[in-house]
């Protein structure tokens, strides 16, 4: 199975109610990769319940989004196309479609991005004060909290446990299992 394949499957079980330790032990039994590959691929796909649950964080994420997005724009229009401004837009409009795609990586790239423009919009609340630039520094510390809180939330880490068993010779061995965290 292709990757694609491995998410499609993950996202009917999904649908049918199933776990991802219920996928990810289905797939598991087929042998299509190593446990650790198989676990990365299912850990970046958010289950519907939280897709329901962090529904409003999203969508408030995208409106702050999409008003950087627009604001840059409209910034860019005015004042000519700089290369980092537009550099900046372009990033955001990549991870804006990867944040509707729910794509793991768009969450902390958001973040990162508003984190390299965080100087800048510091900058404009001091040159001379500007209560504006106050307004695009909160939307840029929402946009990072948001960014990474969702991405904590929507793709939680698994954990690699040992458990005891006893092979065919009676010896007590110890087996490490992969246990998602929900």
């Amino acid at each position: 199975m292709t990757i694609e394949e491995i998410k499609k499957y993950a996202n009917q079980g999904f649908l049918d109610g199933k776990t991802k330790q219920e996928i990810f032990d289905e797939l598991k039994e087929k042998n299509l990769r190593t446990e650790a590959g198989l676990a990365k691929i299912i850990r970046r796909i958010p289950t519907l319940r939280a897709r329901k649950k962090y529904k409003p964080l999203n969508i408030t994420l995208k409106v702050i989004l999409g008003m950087v997005i627009f604001a840059g724009i409209v910034d860019i229009i005015m004042h000519g196309a700089a290369f980092f401004p537009l550099l900046f837009v372009i990033g955001y409009i990549c991870c804006f479609v990867g944040i509707i795609r729910y794509n793991a990586e768009s969450y902390l790239g958001v973040a990162l991005l508003t984190l390299g423009g965080l100087p800048q919009a510091f900058g404009r609340m001091f040159e001379p004060f500007e209560p504006l630039g106050l307004g695009d520094f909160v939307l840029f510390i929402l946009l990072m909290v948001f960014g990474v809180y969702l991405n904590l939330k929507f793709f939680p880490a698994y954990k690699t446990v040992k458990e005891r068993y006893k092979n065919p010779q009676g010896q007590t061995k110890f087996k490490e299992i992969i246990k998602f965290v929900e």
